[in-house]
């Protein structure tokens, strides 16, 4: 009975794969000359589930056909007969014994209950991939075609570790519906085909091989198993489907990088523009600072000279600075100045160059490296933040040299100004002098720190220089009595250049 059973299904097979082979069914084959690897769950696998695919490697390409089996099948403690008889199998498909190996590791043992470490199998697989050069992958799907859990735990090992290795392809064997799963080649007569598929069938003699490898595992051979290899579809035909998720994900890894380099552009756009923004700023900084100095060298020239200074030279110098500083005398060009008589006594400064006076040997005590500009920057720092009441005492020693040098004024007035009058406060006179120039060298080094400092705290101390410029020039311009009369407030209105 069963050799006309058998008979017949050969005759059907042959029938329905010859019409089959002729409508052209079988496509292209994208396998060539692959190193290639069926990945089993246990001995037997190889030719109950991956028969057609084996064969048709074989016979169809020039692929070099492997198989990893992930356990020996040892739970009915028959481990050592079933890797005998995989190896039996194996050459009765055609393929050598140095390409067959089956993992005795106790983390993957057969049983229904054992689920396997994705992680496990992945270093498994990667250990023979490396040694055979291996780039295909074939194996079960998510659904392990028949359910057993072993089968889907080798799918999820070996899509661990093509993850991994991107480059490596993973073919998945489709699992079907109970109902189609055991009408064997007549499944193809029903019209059901996914274009993304790759179908192998095997022909008559083809079967035939995978019959026979089947019955080498002769420990396996009970009942059921024989009507398994005579009505099984996949005794006849295999449909495999690339598995592209490990592609899929290494897109999508390409595509961030592009995406990240496309940030890294406009941030490094962005950076020069800043870079070329700052650049400027630090040339207009010098600029400044040069304008500034020019300021220091006419003041120095002015205070150094004698009794043959002109009126006329003095007036044009205390015009020209005005002009430069926007906002300090709006008329300063239209209204006509008093000519300054050279040899009278100086003002006493500002507030703030007073401090800078008292406590610059204090500053440079606690920071004896820095430059004289960096200790300047220091005290303007320390000034800004003093509270009101410790200030006022400054404000009360300003206040006395201020009538010092309005007494100063009066003696000079009384003795009829010129030499005589010089004579009368030539001492103070001597003291106010030294002292301007002083002052007058720490106010430029204030401006002349060498640190990369942000723009909103140069803006505040080129202005707070500049409005020290604008105190000192109502010093050289002004009469006087309006430097009698007006001393110099603690807050003034900035100047901006």
């Amino acid at each position: 009975m069963w050799t006309v059973l058998l008979s017949s299904t050969c005759i059907l097979s042959l029938l329905t794969y010859a019409y089959f082979s002729i409508a052209q069914f079988q496509e292209i084959l994208p396998f060539s000359t692959n190193n290639i690897v069926i990945v089993t769950a246990h001995p037997d696998d190889e030719c109950m589930f991956f028969g057609p695919t084996i064969t048709g490697l074989r016979t169809l390409t020039k692929s070099r056909v492997h198989v990893l089996c992930l356990s020996t099948g040892n739970a009915d403690g028959l481990g050592s007969m079933r890797k005998k008889e995989l190896v039996k199998s194996c050459q009765t498909l055609g393929i050598q014994p140095s390409h067959v190996k089956a993992i005795e590791n106790p983390g993957l043992q057969d049983g229904m209950q054992n689920k396997w470490d994705s992680e496990l199998i992945s270093e498994t697989i990667k250990e023979y991939a490396v040694k055979q050069k291996i780039d295909t992958i074939i194996t079960f799907d998510g659904h392990g075609v028949s359910g057993h859990v072993n089968h889907i735990s080798s799918y999820n090992g070996a899509k661990h570790y093509v993850n991994m290795n991107p480059n490596i392809k993973l073919y998945r064997l489709v699992s079907i519906p109970l109902v189609r799963k055991y009408i064997g080649i007549l499944d193809l007569l029903l019209p059901i085909r996914n274009t993304d598929e790759t179908t192998f069938i095997s022909s008559p003699f083809a079967y035939l091989t995978t019959h026979k490898a089947m019955r080498q595992h002769k420990s396996q051979l009970v009942w059921f198993r024989w009507l398994y290899v005579t009505f099984s579809r996949y005794m006849f035909v295999n449909d495999l489907v690339l598995d592209n998720s490990g592609e899929k994900k290494y897109q999508d890894y390409k595509k961030r990088i592009r995406e990240i380099e496309e940030e890294n552009e406009n941030i490094s756009s962005q950076l020069a523009k800043a870079r070329h923004h700052i650049k400027r700023l630090r040339v207009e900084r010098i600029v400044l600072l040069e304008e500034i100095d020019d300021l220091r060298q006419g003041r120095s020239s002015r205070i150094k000279k004698s009794n043959g200074a002109e009126s006329d030279s003095e007036m044009s110098i205390s015009e020209s600075v005005i002009s430069d500083v926007k906002g300090v005398r709006k008329n300063a060009a239209a209204t006509p100045r008093k000519k300054r008589d050279p040899n009278a006594p100086k003002g006493p400064g500002n507030v703030f160059f007073l401090y800078c006076r008292m406590e610059r040997d204090n500053i440079k005590d606690e920071v004896p490296n820095e430059s004289l500009g960096e200790v300047t920057r220091l005290l303007g720092q320390k000034w800004k933040a003093l509270p009101k009441e410790e200030k006022q005492k400054y404000y009360d020693i300003y206040k006395k040299e201020q009538e010092e040098y309005e007494s100063a004024m009066k003696s000079y007035t009384a003795a009829g100004g010129g030499l005589e009058g010089a004579a009368a406060v030539e001492a103070a006179n001597k003291v106010k002098q030294e002292g301007k120039l002083d002052e007058s060298d720490e106010e430029i080094d204030m401006l002349q720190d060498d640190d990369d400092e942000d723009i909103e705290d140069l803006d505040e101390e080129i202005e707070q220089e500049i409005e020290a410029n604008k105190n000192h020039l109502h010093s050289i311009v002004s009469p006087p009595s309006s430097i009698a009369t007006d001393p110099m407030p603690e807050t003034q209105d900035h100047v901006h250049i």
